[in-house]
């Protein structure tokens, strides 16, 4: 994944900025007003001196340039794929800052959602430099999937040396949810972690239906299905769609099959597989043995052989706001936190008319999920922690990667939130994605147009404010189970994301579902996960944080 070339470019980039620092400060002013990150005074007083002695110190520091820049290799993932020329001259207004400042150049891969668990895998199986990577919500790549495979570099001593402005800004006990028997092994995303359950209609569709006041008024699934049936009837619209193949929700610590009131919270201990009911915490069992999964199932499957949900949804790698986007769609279910919620809207594109099903409370998996990560493939581990610092800690870092460059895919506003520059929209930039969620610290991130411009204030006081689990700090460990995990992620993809999308007749295939999880093992999954709850139950008296 190495870029060829880019190496060199970095290398006479700090020549020049050298050569700057050494001749270029007898002027009163700057020469093309670019600050190089250093003083006039400075500069001034490192010209002091002979001639020769300038020279030779210039030529000795470019040399030290050359053999002193790391070169990392960073991979996410997204919907979006910008194209190489974009990217590099995102890569390049990172380098920009990364050379001078940590003596680092940062090579970017971008992989599509659907293709992340496989990429990444042949990338860590292959031996190939990975430096720096974000966990995913689910599967191969999920935290406590590559923690138990031990495929995570030990972040203790790199916080420590090169980390400390990640130690100063994020909550200590989110780093309980990442450590695993003493080592700490991802950093947690610092963002806005307190989540919703949201339902999200086109608003022209509503209206032109009559269906206004009665799309405000939903407080049910039922209150859902009457508002579906009718845009079956009367439109060519897919009722409902999908959240990118897993599921008409996301199943992804709620369920809901009734009234919003009654929603049923749950924690992710095991990926998707092993957790613990909210109204029974200190119980472990297997998602798909729940009397709830079986009745969202269920109701799912009903919309389904109804046509009320897209018929392609076990096979789609987007989420349906941009089925939404492309004029398709009527609805879906989306999760987001109060920062991100406007993001929904962008990539909509459509107005929506958005009503909330429930809050979430802050679990482990709320904060281990999303994390970053520097795998054990890594060539350039102390450069990684350097970097991911910045993340973390430098605003236009994080504006960099969430947005692109400020002019050219986005302008700041006289409110200072963000904007796409005239004439261009989320159709047309070359780079944005919208995923201030994803890149180090959320709180940095400018607030783009339609959030109010102390959006991110107001998240910040939201989560220093939020409901934790019961069970908030316990991190089940899945080592020495690898075998019985292979086996249930095998019937996993067989099987549950067609159930939860609502392909599957829930009688036949649910059971043979169960059977084939627990021939893998899933029992001895439980009973371990069990074991490790009841004894950080014992060491921390039942209390979560």
């Amino acid at each position: 994944m190495l870029k060829k070339g880019r190496r060199w470019a970095a290398l006479l980039m700090a020549a020049a900025m050298v050569s700057t620092a050494a001749f270029g400060c007898g002027n009163s002013e700057s020469a093309g007003g670019a600050d190089t990150g250093g003083s006039s005074a400075q500069n001034n007083e490192a010209n002091t001196g002979a001639d020769t002695e300038a020279a030779g110190g210039t030529e000795g520091a470019a040399a030290a340039s050359q053999e002193d820049i790391a070169t990392i290799e960073m991979a996410f993932y997204n919907t979006f794929i910008p194209n190489d020329e974009n990217l590099t001259r995102i890569e390049d207004a990172i380098n920009a800052i990364t050379v001078p400042e940590i003596n680092t150049e940062v090579n970017i891969t971008v992989i599509n959602m659907g293709q992340w668990d496989q990429q990444i895998n042949l990338m860590i199986s292959s031996g190939e430099q990975l430096d720096l990577m974000p966990t995913f919500f689910s599967g191969a790549t999920a935290f406590s999937t590559l923690a138990s495979s031990n495929q995570l570099t030990p972040l203790n001593d790199l916080l420590e040396d090169y980390g400390q402005g990640i130690l100063e800004t994020i909550p200590e006990n989110y780093l309980n949810t990442t450590t695993i028997d003493g080592n700490i092994v991802a950093v947690p995303i610092y963002k806005d972690n307190v989540g919703k359950l949201y339902y999200a209609m086109r608003t022209d569709i509503l209206e032109e239906l009559g269906l206004t006041e009665q799309a405000q008024n939903i407080r049910s699934m039922q209150d859902v299905e009457e508002i579906l049936r009718i845009v079956k009837e009367k439109t060519d619209l897919i009722p409902i769609g999908e959240t990118a193949a897993n599921g008409v929700i996301a199943f992804q610590g709620v369920m809901v099959t009734g009234d919003f009131e009654d929603a049923f919270f749950y924690d992710r201990l095991i990926n998707d597989y092993i957790v613990s009911a909210n109204d029974d915490p200190e119980t472990v069992v297997s998602l798909y043995d729940l009397e709830e999964y079986k009745e969202a199932t269920s109701l799912f499957n009903s919309w389904f052989k109804d046509g009320l949900v897209n018929q392609d949804a076990t096979t789609a790698e987007q989420h349906a706001e941009y089925h939404i986007a492309e004029g398709n769609t009527f609805s879906t279910f989306f999760a987001a936190e109060t920062s991100t919620k406007n993001a929904f809207v962008t990539k909509a594109q459509y107005p929506v008319t958005i009503i909330e099903v429930c809050d979430t409370p802050l679990s482990t998996s709320t904060i281990n999920t999303l994390t970053w990560t520097i795998p054990v493939t890594s060539k350039e581990p102390e450069a990684a922690m350097e970097f991911l610092n910045l993340m973390y800690t430098d605003e236009r870092i994080v504006n960099l990667l969430n947005y692109g460059q400020e002019d050219v895919d986005y302008v700041v506003k006289e409110d200072g939130t963000f904007a796409f520059p005239e004439g261009v929209d989320i159709s047309s930039s070359g780079y944005h994605f919208e995923t201030s969620w994803l890149f180090g610290n959320q709180f940095l991130a400018g607030v783009w147009e339609g959030d109010e411009p102390t959006l991110r204030e107001e998240a910040l006081t939201i989560n220093e404010n939020a409901t934790y689990s019961p069970i908030f700090g316990f991190a089940a460990s899945s080592a020495g189970m690898d075998t019985q995990l292979a086996g249930i992620l095998s019937a996993f993809n067989e099987y549950a994301n067609s159930l939860q999308c609502g392909a599957m007749d829930v009688e036949t295939n649910l059971p043979a579902f169960q059977e084939k999880l627990k021939a893998a093992g899933i029992d001895d999954v439980v009973a371990n996960v069990q074991g490790q709850l009841d004894a950080w139950l014992a060491e921390n008296g039942g209390e979560g944080q």
